[in-house]
């Protein structure tokens, strides 16, 4: 281990981590936090006693609390893990009551919005945004895993208010816990999240709708459901409030992925009505192969860092 690795190790553990959000994507850190050994305090904030008392209870995190000014201001690393609405809310009324060098970071699915706030904050606090690419349509403490993180990407957003030690310190953070930190800018994360993980909820939400039009209000094919069926509709019982605050920060960026979706669905429609079956087929064939080929890849990415 380097002098810096170990200076990131040490930090970490010492530190007192206050989690602000205490549903899916903060229990779940908890829990990865607690296995990796780091924080010498894991503090909680949530605005519902009951998932602080869950915490308590499975001895995830040591104190915990319904009022931002118990924990805040003796924090050394502040994680937001709210719907992105909350986030950017929080983000506008921290003050200069925090400690002096005091890490701020976030797991909120747009970044935008967010790191500008970032740049609004105190000078004396160090501000990064972060977006771990997991999580499932449950929702709540009681889903939570402590391997939801293991072999994901994590993005990590740098801001005017970053520090060479922030970012050290939460790239060595993001590996104890299993994920993969990646460096990018606020406009290309949310680019890319745009197109493989908002874009994806929208055509998942107008799949269920359609179908549930073409069966008029019947349960008719119900029944008959397969597994393909639910893997596409899977996604469209995430948390309403969570995916609005999702659209409405990513607005444009989705909206350029709806375009194309919508003109690929067009195309498909007409090569249908005209018959044009080498067509359809030559499309398809090239989609399966696509496909095949972006899994593949991302298993044996999964599998080196996993090594």
């Amino acid at each position: 281990m380097n002098k810096e690795s170990d200076f990131q190790e040490q930090w970490l553990k010492n530190a007192t981590i206050t989690i602000y959000g205490l549903g899916l994507m903060g229990a779940s850190l908890a829990m990865a936090l607690r296995r990796a050994g780091i924080g010498k305090l894991i503090q909680a904030i949530d605005i519902n006693p009951d998932s602080i008392q869950t915490g308590l209870d499975l001895g995830i995190i040591d104190y915990g609390s319904t009022t931002p000014g118990d924990f805040l201001p003796q924090s050394d690393l502040i994680i937001l893990a709210m719907p992105v609405g909350a986030i950017c809310e929080t983000l506008e009324n921290l003050n200069a009551g925090l400690k002096t060098g005091v890490i701020v970071t976030d797991l909120g699915s747009t970044k935008i919005e967010i790191t500008k706030r970032m740049e609004n904050l105190p000078q004396h606090i160090a501000a990064v945004g972060g977006h771990p690419m997991c999580g499932m349509e449950l929702n709540g403490i009681g889903a939570a895993k402590p391997d939801l993180y293991d072999g994901e990407n994590f993005f990590l957003i740098p801001t005017s208010h970053t520090t060479t030690k922030t970012l050290s310190v939460l790239q060595y953070l993001i590996s104890a816990i299993g994920a993969m930190p990646i460096l990018t800018e606020a406009e290309t994360h949310d680019q890319i999240t745009a197109l493989t993980s908002h874009l994806p909820y929208l055509i998942s939400v107008a799949l269920l709708t359609g179908v549930q039009q073409c069966m008029s209000g019947t349960d008719l094919a119900e029944p008959y459901i397969g597994s393909g069926f639910q893997d596409m509709t899977r996604i469209a019982g995430s948390d309403k409030q969570m995916m609005l605050d999702i659209l409405l920060t990513n607005r444009r960026h989705i909206l350029t992925g709806l375009a194309s979706v919508e003109q690929t669905i067009v195309t498909v429609r007409r090569l249908l009505e005209t018959e044009q079956n080498d067509a359809l087929q030559k499309l398809l064939t090239v989609q399966m192969d696509n496909s095949r080929q972006m899994n593949t890849r991302k298993m044996k990415r999964s599998v080196q860092w996993s090594k």
